[in-house]
């Protein structure tokens, strides 16, 4: 399937049910036309299967999809983050270099290891597919899922200080149009809502995504004297770039290492 394909209306995907399967190649091509959405695989990545080793932690991408990705810290603390509709989906495939996908009949997660964390994104193949999804964590002892005061999900460690951040939400079709979408959190459950059906106008494939401030990036920011809120207010930006950029020259020990 090409992604000349892609681009028609959702009615006619939704007449071509045994067609909307997707593949490695309509994903590839969905994630290319994002550009700059899309993070840039960590430098010293290697193989994105298995443990990634960034600055002060690890990054566990597995094989198979319903055993979750791990953000672990030094000391061994994290969280084991569950994918959407993950017992639904294919054993992983590298779709490019740096990126694991994990394919399902309507839609498929993309996992990234970029050097200030982790992009989940989800690639909606047509009307047929959900429009929840839902990332169950299992967290360290002690530790809370919960939106911070300016709407953005967190996970705050037991003095109540946020050890972990999720950047804000976004969504594009296929032509480049934003989808609307949201988070909710229920208990340590994060959905990212993204309304797909609500506009007929909506080009397949979407996607969307969350990403995940690493745990030792943020103590780090911290650590260089950007403060808290600050950080709060920069990954509320929500694409990869943005985020990048506004954490400013002083901030690239933390993000690259270097």
């Amino acid at each position: 399937m090409s992604l000349a394909s892609l681009t028609v209306g959702p009615a006619a995907w939704a007449n071509e049910a045994a067609e909307n399967t997707l593949t490695e190649s309509v994903v590839t091509d969905s994630l290319s036309e994002l550009g700059h959405l899309v993070a840039t695989p960590a430098a010293d990545s290697g193989s994105p299967l298995g443990e990634t080793f960034l600055g002060d932690g690890v990054v566990d991408i597995p094989v198979n999809a319903a055993e979750g990705v791990s953000i672990l810290d030094e000391d061994g603390s994290g969280v084991l983050i569950g994918l959407p509709n993950a017992s639904k989906s294919d054993s992983a495939g590298v779709v490019e270099e740096g990126a694991v996908t994990y394919l399902g009949s309507n839609s498929a997660n993309t996992v990234v290891v970029a050097d200030y964390g982790v992009q989940m994104l989800t690639t909606i193949a047509n009307e047929d597919a959900p429009t929840r999804y839902d990332y169950p964590l299992t967290l360290s002892e002690g530790q809370k899922l919960a939106l911070t005061d300016e709407g953005l999900p967190a996970i705050f460690g037991v003095d109540g200080e946020i050890e972990m951040l999720v950047a804000a939400p976004w969504a594009k079709d296929a032509a480049g149009k934003d989808v609307q979408t949201e988070y909710e959190v229920n208990g340590s459950t994060l959905t990212q809502i993204v309304h797909h059906t609500d506009s007929s106008s909506v080009v397949y494939p979407v996607t969307a995504d969350p990403i995940w401030i690493a745990p030792w990036v943020f103590r780090c920011l911290l650590g260089v004297g950007i403060r808290g809120p600050e950080i709060v207010r920069i990954a509320a930006l929500g694409t990869p770039g943005s985020i990048a950029a506004a954490f400013g020259r002083g901030a690239v020990a933390c993000i690259f290492g270097k």
